[in-house]
């Protein structure tokens, strides 16, 4: 029986380097979008980071910058990745189909 709501694994699929934990701000620290700039260390860089994931290979990932993610057109090869809480996420814009 399979589980409802996970998504098999499919062939190609792995994990990718999305950057040093201590270069993610934790968007929690105020109020806004993940777009924002928010304090990391000294800097201020954007809540999350968006990588085109190539669905064959995802260790061949790419990171976007972010306005070139929100004009692309192909949102489905994309993962946000951000920090939270203290915690990161990852957000795949795959489509999910419950046959």
């Amino acid at each position: 029986m399979a589980a409802p709501f996970v998504r098999p694994v499919q062939a190609g699929s792995a994990w990718f380097f999305a950057g040093l934990t201590s270069s993610f701000p934790d968007v929690s620290s105020q109020d806004g979008s993940l777009s924002d700039l928010y304090q990391c260390n000294d800097d201020l860089k954007p809540g999350c980071r968006a990588f085109q994931v190539a669905r064959e290979d995802s260790s061949q990932a790419v990171a976007v910058e972010l306005e070139d993610a929100v004009r692309n057109v192909n949102l489905k090869d994309q993962v946000l990745v951000f920090q939270h809480k203290g915690k990161f996420h990852a957000i795949d814009h795959v489509r999910i189909s419950l046959n």
